[in-house]
């Protein structure tokens, strides 16, 4: 019984942990993370200082990283790391412009705007569909003879 035991704590432990990670299961994950990429004993690997870890990891990602195709993302980051206020103003300057614009389209729909400066009244009626015809022919062909007559006598 008691081999099931450890078993079954060792499984709520890692529930528990994926559920609610914690500072120490964070790490822990991370370690193993070096451990399998380092092929580094996980016992050694917690005896490392966590800033080596940490670094050694984040290298390991970014070497793949082509630096002109993700500029945006590393200015995203150096941003963010340079100063802690970024994000919140980001996302603030964000709700400022997306508030900005709906209120934009709102006043457009109130005043019976085109979406686009080019999409007047005009073009609006040239968009609607032609109405179906009440009555439909019930017989009728297309006349190829007299279309190839039409087509010679434009021809000469």
């Amino acid at each position: 019984m008691f081999f099931k035991e450890i078993i079954e704590t060792a499984q709520s432990v890692a529930l528990a942990n994926k559920l609610r990670p914690t500072e120490i299961s964070i790490y822990e994950k991370i370690c193993r993370e070096y451990s399998k990429l380092f092929h580094t004993e996980l016992t050694k690997v917690y005896d490392l200082s966590p800033e080596f870890v940490f670094t050694q990891l984040y290298s390991n990602q970014l070497e793949s990283w082509d630096e002109e195709e993700r500029l945006p993302e590393i200015l995203e980051m150096i941003y963010s790391l340079s100063d802690p206020n970024y994000d919140a103003s980001k996302e603030a300057a964000i709700k400022e412009e997306t508030q900005r614009i709906i209120e934009e389209e709102e006043r457009r729909i109130m005043e019976k705007k085109p979406i686009h400066s080019s999409l007047g009244k005009s073009q609006s009626k040239a968009i609607q569909e032609d109405p179906i015809p009440k009555e439909l022919p019930k017989s009728g062909g297309i006349n190829m003879a007299l279309i190839n007559q039409l087509k010679n006598e434009e021809n000469n």
